[in-house]
């Protein structure tokens, strides 16, 4: 069943639009920079979750996550006044929680993990549709059946190009549009969109590639086992 569902494998993602945070977003920092210190507390509440999210698919384990996040969180409270364009704040905000990414996958080999994810809360994943379905309501092999799924996103995701790497994680588990995406890499959003393209063409074909190993090694152990 987990290789008939490989067509759904795209509409699997948690997705957290963005999109209608921008107005709010701008009177939270217009009331901040005025001198209210605890309107920065709405901010951190509006973007520790689509942040979490996005940290985690860099570092794969909560206690890296949760430092990153916390950096990201001391670096806008600290740098907010020098934002010029408030309307440019989730391009911005993205770009600062990539920057400290980047930073831990530098110093750090992230080892394999097949946790599934959650969040500083721990209910993320009961939050996520599988397939149009609330975990609520999946049987007990639809949800092993997704967590096998997650595992083999991970490791595809884990040997791709890190351009590639991060333009799909920014599009498809962060749910940003493609003018944010190259606001936030730097590049045209031609390239962005051409990254996407060989991104999910090359995930495609290493997902293919881990279910065909595995699915040989499985048969060579019923093999031996007869």
């Amino acid at each position: 069943m987990l290789y008939s569902n490989l067509i759904h494998l795209f509409n699997f993602f948690y997705i957290i639009t963005i999109s209608n945070m921008d107005k709010v977003d701008i009177e939270i920092i217009n009331s901040f920079l005025s001198g209210d210190e605890e309107s920065f507390d709405l901010l951190v509440k509006r973007w520790e979750k689509p942040l979490y999210i996005f940290i985690y698919r860099y570092t794969k384990n909560r206690e890296d996550t949760l430092e990153i996040l916390q950096e990201t969180f001391a670096s806008v409270y600290k740098n907010l006044k020098n934002l010029r364009n408030k309307n440019l704040f989730s391009a911005w905000i993205y770009k600062i929680a990539l920057n400290y990414c980047r930073m831990f996958s530098r110093r750090e080999k992230v080892s394999e993990r097949s946790d599934p994810l959650e969040d500083n809360e721990g209910n993320v994943r009961k939050e996520r549709d599988y397939f149009g379905k609330s975990e609520s309501a999946l049987r007990p092999d639809e949800i092993l059946e997704r967590e096998e799924i997650e595992k083999v996103i991970n490791r595809a995701l884990d040997r791709l190009p890190y351009l590639q790497r991060e333009v799909i994680i920014l599009k498809e588990f962060s749910g940003l549009k493609f003018v944010e995406i190259a606001k936030i890499l730097g590049i045209p959003v031609s390239t962005a969109k051409s990254r996407m393209y060989l991104g999910l063409k090359n995930l495609k074909r290493e997902v293919e590639k881990i279910l065909k190993f595995e699915g040989n090694i499985l048969k060579g152990s019923e093999k031996n086992e007869k």
